[in-house]
């Protein structure tokens, strides 16, 4: 049967064989195989057949031989050539191809098959227990999903009453989300003109709190008395979310009149000034601030959710313009002396987010928390308190926070939060003139935070000064950023005006407020908290008098000299004249 073949299959190979034929091991005869007539059929009308051989009850040699052509779906592109058919045809089927024909079953002949319909099929992500410490992916897609349906309930506001206080005292809508432009405007021209107004906040002795705020052209500067939310409408004033204002009102119910007005202040969106921190007190700070950094946070992820549904629901409509957001995602940047300050801030913050999952938590504690090192007797309590634990000062971490989620060490430009050390965060920066310069992630910053600012003295200040100089640029680069989305202000470069400064420290000191007159700008005023001492000079056990004198001078570089001109000209003189042993010597 075989020769019978050969010869049989002559004449068609009376050609040379095609160039590579032998190569592929199949040679010329390939189509013999078959044995009749039909194979030469079969192979001139190959572009009628099916690339993909239906599975049937009949033997797969003879559904080779079987034409699909009335098949729509089925049917080879149109330069196929008759070469690389039969090569199909005669090919071992495939996993691929089996798989295929268990899929579409044949039909009988002359039946027409089924349209298909078009579902909406929305696959639900079906829940997983992980471990609250184990790393996570991002699964902000999802979470923000999630967010946007239950906005609109969460968030409705059905009390006209509640409504018309909203607009009234909601902090965050009127400095950051929906600021009168013109008022700002006025408000920015006032501070760079240096034109503050000084009101005096009636606190209790022996504190004293000084609120400086732009003076715009309608207004007479004069010294009166301002005042601050109270902390029963905070929860109006800040637009608490539930769990944060459970949270709130547990922190503020027991706080003492200080907490509350400083919690009014950092609320409200003041400059705050605050030279009397102690490790009393030192707690309750962190706790404020991690309720400040979180609502902050929420308030600005909902708002972006809920403008993203409405430019969905608006289609191709050009006439809608929102704009809620910044150049870049970092919005609060915490500036601390050391690691195992960075701990404590980063668990008040994480106490009061209450997260499902966090993640690179083995990680962060691995690297920053450290076990109390045991110190001798001698030493103070806030030499231990400082120098306890991992005193690394270089170190900068990155956290992402979502609704359930928050991540550790993410990257800079993915963060919500920037935890930093001065010499860390100028590692990062870089030089101006290196070719690795990077700042961007600075552009905007919205809240800067500055804690133990006595123990960031005895650092290299000058880390601190260059970070204040690079926030609220403009970027290099665009950073995937969507600018039709980005505020007025931080597009002409006025960022600084709105941006929050909150500086803590035990005590003030001239550096300290050289940087609350040069960077803190804040449209909205600044607040300066600290106690109020009543001094010692008068009593003193001698019977000394004392007289005071004010001089001026014009240049701070030559102020040495002009005081001494001063003292030996107009303090020196009488003194010589009335001593003793001069008296009665020029009569």
């Amino acid at each position: 049967m075989a020769p019978f073949r050969r010869e049989k299959s002559g004449p068609r190979n009376t050609f040379p064989p095609p160039r590579g034929a032998s190569a592929r091991g199949r040679g010329g005869l390939r189509g013999s195989h078959r044995g009749n007539s039909a194979t030469r059929v079969a192979s001139k009308n190959a572009f009628h057949t099916s690339r993909i051989q239906e599975l049937g009850d009949d033997p797969p040699a003879s559904s080779d031989n079987t034409s699909d052509a009335g098949d729509p779906e089925s049917g080879p592109s149109e330069n196929l050539s008759q070469e690389d058919s039969s090569d199909s045809d005669s090919a071992p089927e495939k996993p691929y191809n089996v798989l295929l024909q268990t899929l579409n079953p044949r039909l009988p002949d002359g039946e027409p098959r089924n349209k298909r319909r078009k579902v909406d099929f929305v696959a639900t992500p079906k829940p997983t227990q992980k471990s609250p410490f184990e790393p996570i992916e991002d699964l902000d897609a999802v979470e923000h999903a999630r967010e946007a349906e239950s906005l609109s309930e969460e968030d409705s506001v059905d009390s006209p009453d509640i409504v018309s206080t909203l607009q009234k005292h909601d902090f965050f809508s009127r400095h950051f989300a929906e600021p009168d432009e013109d008022e700002i405007l006025q408000q920015i021209r006032a501070v760079e003109k240096n034109h503050w107004k000084v009101e005096k906040i009636s606190a209790r002795s022996p504190w004293s709190l000084t609120l400086r705020r732009p003076l715009s052209s309608r207004e007479v500067e004069d010294d009166s008395h301002a005042t601050l939310p109270e902390v029963r409408d905070m929860k109006v004033a800040a637009a608490l979310k539930p769990k944060l204002e459970d949270f709130a009102t547990q922190l503020l119910s027991n706080a003492d009149e200080t907490s509350k007005q400083l919690a009014a202040s950092m609320l409200s969106y003041h400059d705050v000034l605050f030279s009397a921190r102690s490790l009393e007190n030192a707690d309750t700070l962190r706790k404020l601030i991690s309720l400040h950094i979180l609502n902050h946070i929420n308030r600005t992820h909902d708002r972006v959710l809920k403008n993203k549904a409405k430019l969905l629901k608006s289609g191709d409509d050009e006439d809608l313009e929102l704009r809620d957001q910044g150049f870049t995602r970092p919005k609060i940047l915490v500036l601390l002396p050391t690691r195992q300050s960075c701990v404590k801030m980063v668990d008040a913050i994480v106490s009061a987010s209450e997260p499902q999952q966090q993640g690179n938590r083995k990680r962060f504690q691995d690297s920053y928390a450290n076990v109390e090192e045991e110190f001798s007797a001698d030493k103070p309590e806030d030499f231990k308190d400082l120098f306890g634990g991992n005193d690394d000062d270089m170190f900068r971490l990155g956290l992402r926070i979502t609704r359930k989620t928050v991540k550790f060490f993410s990257q800079f430009y993915d963060s919500d939060i920037i935890f930093a050390s001065p010499l860390g965060l100028r590692m990062a920066i870089g030089t101006d003139t290196g070719k690795k310069a990077d700042h961007d992630f600075l552009s905007s910053i919205e809240i800067v935070v500055m804690d133990q600012s006595e123990a960031l003295i005895m650092q290299n200040w000058e880390h601190v000064d260059y970070i204040f100089e690079h926030l609220n640029l403009q970027p290099k680069e665009a950073h995937g950023c969507d600018f039709s989305r980005v505020r007025s202000w931080y597009l002409d470069g006025q960022a600084k005006y709105l941006r929050q400064t909150i500086l803590f420290s035990a005590f003030n000191f001239p550096t300290l407020n050289r940087l609350c007159t040069q960077h803190m700008l804040n449209v909205a005023g600044k607040i300066k908290i600290a106690k109020a001492y009543d001094g010692a000079i008068a009593e003193m056990a001698l019977p000394v008098k004392q007289t005071f004198s004010r001089f001026d001078f014009m240049d701070p570089a030559s102020e040495p000299d002009d005081r001494f001109n001063y003292f030996i000209t107009a303090i020196l003189p009488p003194l010589i004249k009335t001593s003793p042993q001069n008296v009665g010597t020029h009569q």
